[in-house]
């Protein structure tokens, strides 16, 4: 079967679409999201498997390089993904990964976070090189392991409302009697007034995000596609908080969000999801997505939506270059190396950050 992998526009577009109509399909797989991924150290690519011209099967790509003689790892997100009743593409694509991979000096190849139905045919696939059955790399990785989801098929929003716990329904009634507004965030100037926000919440908590030419471009190349989807909370005139998600197949996705409130047991932060999920309600779509699992304060606040958790943690990872693999398990548990080394990679990208197609 005829396997590669991709450049062309005409090919990403059918690529994108194959994404959005598949079960397991997510944003991190859609090639105008992967290209707004790329910094320093950081390639995306697609390989897809083709039966009578159409997309059976793929592969979203992520090559991060690593510090040492150009050498790197790949990553296929949630991947690959295959058709039902095409499982049979799956020794040729993975041949055709290994060989990008191989081309672009990876270490490995890490598939993760897959459909369970594609186990054990793509265990089979590997088989002919060295296989770890355990994930490798363990710091950056696009998709979602473990993803927190809200089930909206099948509920009205007061049967949603009120799956949701005792404080969270408060806290989103408080805003609602205090007169709280949420709107579609659409001007640019709600923009980058969103983005001060999120901007002055990383300098809190101390992770980094894209520079601003870049999160504009990344906006509005999902509001050109129907798929970037922004709120903006106020009170009494100021903005209060920002939530930035993206839809993708069946499912809307948090992507970041921030508010101004002091108070960290307040309405904004709940009143804004509960607003991303009317809407996605409103679009007809199966979930809302608020990430990966975390700890702590914010776990809490999840868990305050009565989500469920989506266990994704199935991983084949291929190895091409045996003799460095030590080295690789080395740098993951280098923390400090890999924040700083993205730091700097957030600092040339706000230089020369330009818009793409």
């Amino acid at each position: 079967m005829p396997c590669y992998t991709i450049t062309t526009d005409e090919d990403l577009e059918a690529w994108d679409a194959f994404v959005e109509r598949h079960p397991q399909g997510v944003h991190q797989q859609l090639s105008w999201w992967m290209r707004r991924q790329e910094f320093a150290l950081v390639e995306t690519g697609v390989v897809v498997a083709r039966e009578g011209g159409r997309i059976c099967g793929g592969a979203a790509l992520y090559h991060f390089g690593l510090p040492h003689a150009g050498h790197g790892v790949t990553i296929a997100p949630n991947g690959p993904l295959v058709e039902a009743g095409h499982l049979g593409c799956l020794p040729d694509l993975v041949r055709a990964i290994v060989q990008e991979g191989r081309r672009r000096k990876a270490i490995l190849i890490q598939f993760e976070a897959f459909a369970a139905h594609v186990d054990a045919p793509l265990r089979q696939a590997a088989r002919v090189w060295p296989v770890e059955n355990d994930v490798v790399w363990r710091l950056y990785h696009p998709g979602l392991w473990r993803d927190v989801r809200v089930i909206l098929e099948g509920r009205s929003e007061e049967d949603l409302l009120k799956s949701f716990r005792q404080d969270t329904r408060s806290r989103i009634r408080q805003a609602i009697r205090k007169g709280y507004e949420v709107a579609v965030c659409e001007s640019e100037s709600d923009l980058r007034a969103g983005y001060d926000i999120l901007q002055r919440a990383a300098a809190e908590r101390g992770y980094g995000v894209r520079p601003l030419p870049v999160f504009l471009d990344l906006f509005e190349a999902g509001q050109r596609r129907g798929a970037a989807h922004a709120l903006i909370c106020r009170f009494e005139g100021e903005m209060l908080g920002f939530r930035f998600a993206i839809r993708c197949g069946r499912g809307l996705y948090g992507v970041r969000i921030a508010h101004r409130e002091t108070d960290k047991s307040g309405p904004v932060g709940r009143f804004l999801h509960w607003h991303c999920m009317k809407q996605a309600m409103a679009w007809g779509l199966a979930y809302y997505s608020l990430g990966a699992p975390t700890r702590g304060s914010i776990a809490e606040f999840k868990e305050g939506f009565n989500p469920v958790i989506v266990d994704n943690r199935r991983f084949v990872t291929v190895v091409l270059r045996p003799e460095i693999l030590p080295l690789v398990r080395l740098l993951i548990n280098d923390t400090g190396l890999m924040d700083s080394a993205r730091r700097v990679a957030y600092g040339l990208l706000a230089r020369k950050a330009a818009p793409r197609k």
